[in-house]
Order: C-alpha cells, then structure tokens, then sequence
C-alpha cells in the first residue's frame, strides 16, 4: 500500500545509476512534497499532517517511524530500476514536538542516500504510511510490504502490503493505511524538481451510533449493549440471490487481508471470507434515552445518540448483513431478532469505499424489546456531520 506524509521529502536517483553525467539536473536531489492526506482514524482529528510527524516518533520520543516509498525509474528500453526500497521517510526533527501545535506544518522529510533526477528517466513513486517492515518468508503472518527487486516492465512493478487486520477497533492502537502513487520525468511532470504525492485511505470505517426510544428506564440501570454480531444473510421468500456469493460474507473475525497497489494508482485486495463476525470491544456504558413526546423542539433538534463504537475495516462487499444485539434493558437480558442491513444499491459491486465512514443509526425499544436501524449514512472521512444519507429505513 502507500501511505501518508506531509511536508517535504527527498527522493531521487543514485548518482551512480545515471545513464550519462552530462544530463544530469545539476545534481537537483528529487523532491517529493505531501500536498493532500486523510485524516488518521479518528474521526475528529483536525490536523493529520501534524498527526504524521508526530506519529514518527516512538514511545520513547525517538524518531523511528516515518512512511515507507518503493520507487523505480524507466531509462528508454531497459527494464525498470529499483530506486528506493522501502526507503523510511522522516520528519526531518531531532526531538519530538512538545504538542500538535507546536508542529510546524512545513517540517521537511527526510531520507538517506539521496537519489537525484536523472533528465532521460521516468520515475514510479509508490508510498505508503506507516512505514512496516519488508516481507520475510519465515514470518509470512507479520503485518510487512514488499515490491519486486528486478520487474521486467512497469506492469509489474506492484507494492504489496501483507497481513492487514479485517477489523480493527478505534481505540488509539489501530493502524491507518494511506497510499500514494505519483508517475512522470522531470520535465515536464516534475520541472521544479518537487514531486507532489496525494495521499489517499486505504480502509473504511464502520460507526455505530445508538439511543432508546419507549419508557425511560434510567432508574432501573437503562439500556446497555453486550454484543454486535454480523452475519450471512440468506435470501428470502423468493428474493433474487445477490450478485456474486461473496456479495453474502462479512469478513472473517481472525482474518486477514492483502493490498497491493500498482503504478498506475489501481489497488486491490482479497479479504478473507466467513459466514459471521463478531464486533469486540463493544460499548458497555448506557445508551442515552429520546423522549419522542417531548415538545421542547431545541431538545429534539440538537438530540445526540450515544456512540457505540467504530471500527477500521477492509473494503469488502457488503450485501444484506445480519446483525444480531444482545443487549440489557434494566436487569433484563435480551437477545434481539436478526435485523438484515444493506449498503444502498447504487455502491460499487455492494461494497465499502476507502475513505468513506458508515454511520450506523440503531434504536432500542424498551415497550417492544427489540431494535431497528434508523438509517445508514455516508459520510467523507474527516468529517464529523453526514453530508448525506444513503437511506431510512
């Protein structure tokens, strides 16, 4: 995959790969400037180029981390050449800032050797945040990337990123996938000598939201949630069958998937299937109570739902999923009724989008004892509000 970065970062071609002295750029190192990111996981962070240079830094304030660039470079027939491998991207910073606000936005990126232009070549730019480990054989399980040493032609030259969790709870420990892939020459792609990478996410997010409607049960310990589990939904009565079996699958709990990201911007990944998915780390405090009767138009218009949880996840096809709530109305154990949820139809082959958040609106009845999904949205990644909503039930 490619990744995230922000500010500037030096890349080029080794002096000693230049096909002839005399048409070198003036020894102009290869310049690559982040101009757009998505945010890190959560959803209200404000500043992910800040978020960047600070995640560079370890838990004992050292610079370690960084983003990760596979680049090659094309000299007329001969097969391309691999540049940077894996080469770490760093904030060019001795100590870490004291906070986000004292990050200077246009910290410069660093990297070590230097690679400078070369006017006969054109380059591919594979980049990735954040920086993982190269693919070993012997740990063939291990979260890593790899690219190929020696690609025949710049079909091949693919990044792939290995053992990429399906689910992963949003709770500071996850791990956000950006990429970014920039192709061209110095002239007249790249004439100022700055090569601008475009970021992009990699995963999508899941949100859910709850509250409870019926009679306020505050005083008897009110609504709380147990367990969310996702699971195949088999058509019925008749129902026409969903295009493509996989179409029917949530991802596998313990799964894992695997990205690859190719030079011309195109990705892909094959995320692992299975018949159910149980969401962990499931909100345990209280959901918040609507009072519908309420005639306080202020109370009902600015009425917020209690957050659940939210989840990063692989782009996966997602048909009609049932979802299935144990849940606890007072002292009162229930298990709910499978509840079938759809992506509008309009999504791509049924399927989560990178970068895209799903909003997940589900409200209890304490009369009726059951839920219902108030509606799905879809919403860009850095933003808090929907901006529009995908359908109601």
């Amino acid at each position: 995959m490619l990744v995230v970065a922000a500010g500037l970062l030096l890349a080029g071609c080794c002096r000693s790969n230049k096909v002839s002295i005399s048409q070198d750029v003036n020894d102009i190192p290869i310049l690559l400037s982040v101009k757009s990111t998505g945010t890190k996981a959560i959803i209200d962070e404000p500043d992910a180029k800040k978020k960047m240079i600070m995640g560079s830094f370890d838990a004992n304030n050292q610079n370690t981390g960084g983003f990760g660039v596979h680049g090659y470079k094309k000299v007329n027939n001969q097969a391309p050449f691999h540049l940077f491998s894996n080469t770490r991207v760093y904030p060019d910073l001795v100590s870490k800032p004291a906070n986000l606000e004292a990050v200077e936005p246009n910290t410069q990126w660093t990297y070590s050797p230097l690679r400078f232009w070369d006017l006969t070549a054109s380059y591919q730019f594979l980049a990735y945040w954040p920086i993982l480990p190269a693919y070993d054989a012997n740990q063939s399980s291990a979260f890593s990337v790899s690219a190929p040493d020696y690609p025949a032609t710049v079909d091949d030259e693919i990044l792939t990123i290995h053992n990429v969790p399906n689910w992963q709870s949003v709770d500071g420990d996850e791990i956000d996938l950006l990429t970014a892939v920039e192709v061209g020459r110095f002239s007249p792609d790249f004439y100022t000598g700055i090569v601008p990478l475009h970021f992009k996410h990699m995963l999508s997010q899941l949100y859910i939201q709850a509250y409870y409607v019926g009679k306020n049960v505050e005083s008897q310990g009110g609504v709380t949630i147990q367990t969310i589990t996702m699971s195949e939904y088999t058509p019925q009565n008749g129902e026409p069958a969903p295009p493509g079996e996989a179409a029917k699958y949530q991802v596998l709990d313990d799964g894992k998937a695997t990205f690859t990201v190719k030079y011309d911007g195109q990705t892909g990944s094959n995320p692992p299937l299975a018949a159910s998915y149980q969401l962990q780390d499931i909100f345990t405090g209280k959901l918040v109570f609507k009072d519908e009767l309420s005639e306080d138009p202020n109370y009902l218009n600015n009425f917020t739902p209690t957050k659940v949880g939210n989840w990063l996840m692989v782009p996966h096809t997602w048909y009609k999923q049932n979802m299935i709530i144990e849940f606890s109305i007072g002292a009162t154990d229930k298990t709910s009724s499978p509840v079938a949820i759809s992506l509008n139809t309009a999504a791509p082959g049924y399927s989560t989008l990178p970068g895209k958040t799903y909003v997940l609106t589900l409200v209890f009845d304490t009369t009726g004892g059951g839920f219902t999904v108030e509606s799905v949205g879809v919403k860009e990644w850095n933003e808090y509000e929907i901006e529009r909503e995908v359908y109601n039930w």
